[in-house]
């Protein structure tokens, strides 16, 4: 049984004409920031065209390259701006970015505006001929990020190819519509995967380009034996005039194609490759392989695709435009070491230009109902992008309740996340370490499988059969109980009994975490408005500045505008969230009592 909580243009749908008009409105406003998103993609083309294909040097900034970049400036603020005017632009700027949120194609990436500015830094060095060492902390999604970084580099790389030859016989006012064409052609052709290689210790340089390997020589070199005895006779015909000279062929072909034997064979690998080819390359944790290994990529890391590269065993090799490397490693500490990698020379890791791709951005501190800034918080916005169907609706048991409970755990993530990578900073009470359990995005998504939109259990046992219990370090298992019933889970009028343990005390069992037997009764599942979870993923929603005519009479009807009934809704949220912390707090002085 599902039913459809009330939102914030509930009064407006109330009125079909006014509703009507809305959403035509709404509409209206999305094809607008499509063709803004448009013109952007289409100036960073042309940015590209005249600062690589215009321009023989590595560097180059002119008068055209500079309109371009101005002009790439300028849209990004319009598209920054846009739901901010109203409401309408509002809701037009969230249908169109929640979307897009969903278009990653590689795991559970979700384009958030921290990940889509992350491809963009990447590509932008990719496309100058540098290499890339992607470097975070387990559980970021480095490998997903440079899938997806190759999938948008390979696709302007092809656009490129396509596009720059047609400009070069063009009018610079007949670029748009060349554009376009170009842009259709490369969008509807299947590009080329990545050369992929998985870090590991047993890598060699040989490994990398060319291997040298043994191949057992056939008998027939090939041939098929019908074929073989064809040109036996053949030769027997021609030339054995007599039974002596016959047996003499015979002998003859029988050692040059009657024996067995090896050769030596090169087998070209994944570097050499990418290279001849023009495929981009990722080499996945890279800092896992060898260092005396790695070394054989100096010469490549110095040149860019169009020069050529000296490749042992082979000699000079062009690298062919379209290739591209990102390489992907974790980020080693004094507390955290992860084994088997070693820590990169830095004659060769300066080779590379090095970004860091952390844990994406979440407010730890902000309560559901009183966001300072709901567009910072983009581990809430993948949970709720991953809970989504593919019809762009949201149901979920008990609606704005579990809105509530999921915003919760993302805050529980992303303070994990802080103390694993050594950036908490508390008020002094709490001396925290989580050696290995942190809850990066892979475990939000094992929690959210077992939760299974409540049908059997609750978020807090999710949380627990699909997290905590798989960590095998006491004192981490301690500290994320804890830290999970201070952002309200493990309640005890649930059954729960969450105790405060001292380090190096053992963790507890499940039946030492229950007052009494388990059981649960599932809640209805509501639908969540789409602009509800809209205003929670994109917020703050923008006040009118004038109520638009068409629905002056819907508000003065109501006595009320969007942005109050939102408020409105949101106190209400507020005053469950008051009634829960004092629970919370009771749970705590319960327990140190």
């Amino acid at each position: 049984m599902t039913k459809q909580v009330e939102s914030w243009l509930e009064p407006v749908k109330k009125d079909p004409e006014a509703f009507a008009w809305f959403r035509k409105q709404v509409e209206d406003k999305k094809e607008v920031l499509e063709a803004l998103l448009e013109d952007l993609a289409y100036t960073k083309a042309i940015h590209r065209y005249y600062a690589k294909r215009k321009s023989k040097e590595r560097f180059v900034s002119n008068a055209k390259t500079r309109k371009y970049a101005l002009d790439e400036i300028l849209l990004r603020d319009q598209i920054k701006d846009f739901k901010g005017i109203d409401p309408i632009h509002f809701l037009a700027y969230g249908e169109v970015f929640f979307q897009k949120n969903q278009e990653a194609r590689h795991s559970n990436l979700v384009l958030t505006a921290y990940v889509r500015e992350a491809i963009g830094r990447i590509t932008d060095v990719l496309h100058r001929g540098d290499a890339v060492f992607l470097r975070g902390h387990l559980g970021t999604g480095k490998t997903e990020l440079a899938y997806e970084a190759m999938e948008v580099f390979s696709f302007e790389v092809h656009l490129d190819q396509v596009l720059w030859p047609l400009l070069d016989k063009a009018q610079e006012e007949d670029y748009r519509e060349i554009y376009q064409r170009a842009y259709d052609q490369v969008q509807g052709e299947s590009l080329p995967s990545p050369y992929f290689i998985s870090g590991n210790k047993d890598i060699r340089a040989s490994d990398l380009f060319i291997e040298k390997s043994l191949k057992l020589k056939g008998a027939l070199e090939g041939k098929s034996i019908q074929k073989a005895y064809g040109e036996l006779e053949a030769l027997r015909e021609e030339l054995g005039k007599s039974q002596g000279e016959k047996e003499v062929v015979n002998q003859l072909y029988s050692m040059k194609y009657g024996n067995f034997g090896t050769e030596v064979i090169d087998l070209p690998k994944e570097v050499y490759l990418a290279i001849k080819e023009g495929r981009p390359l990722i080499i996945d944790e890279l800092n896992a392989i060898p260092m005396e290994h790695l070394i054989a990529l100096n010469d490549l890391l110095q040149k860019k695709p169009g020069e050529s590269v000296y490749i042992t065993g082979i000699g000079q090799v062009l690298i062919k435009r379209g290739f591209g490397l990102i390489a992907t490693g974790n980020i080693s500490t004094e507390s955290i070491f992860y084994e088997g990698t070693e820590d990169l020379n830095p004659a060769f890791s300066s080779r590379f230009i090095s970004l860091e791709y952390d844990y994406l951005p979440q407010s730890i501190d902000d309560r559901f109902a009183k966001m300072e800034d709901p567009g910072k918080n983009q581990l809430y916005q993948v949970l709720i992008s991953l809970l989504t169907g593919q019809d762009g609706r949201l149901y979920l048991p008990g609606g704005l309740k579990s809105m509530e409970e999921l915003y919760r755990l993302s805050q529980l993530a992303k303070t994990t996340q802080l103390i694993f990578s050594n950036r908490w900073y508390d008020n002094g009470d709490m001396d925290v370490e989580l050696r290995e359990g942190v809850m990066s995005l892979r475990h939000l998504v094992r929690i959210l499988e077992e939760w299974a939109f409540g049908e059997k259990i609750d978020l807090s046992m999710a949380l627990y059969q699909g997290f905590i219990s798989s960590n095998h370090n006491d004192d981490d298992v301690n500290l994320l109980l804890e830290l999970a019933a201070n952002y309200g889970f493990f309640k005890s009028s649930d059954g729960w009994t969450v105790k405060r343990r001292g380090v190096g005390e053992p963790a507890p069992l499940k039946e030492e975490l229950r007052s009494r037997p388990y059981h649960y009764l599932p809640l209805d599942l509501e639908e969540v408005a789409r602009e509800d979870f809209l205003a929670l993923l994109f917020g703050p929603l923008p006040q009118w500045e004038e109520v638009p005519e068409e629905l002056a009479s819907v508000y003065q009807g109501q006595g009320v505008d969007p942005v109050e009934f939102l408020d409105f809704k949101n106190r209400l949220q507020d005053l469950e969230e008051n009634t829960s912390l004092v629970e919370r707090l009771g749970d705590r002085d319960q327990d140190e009592v």
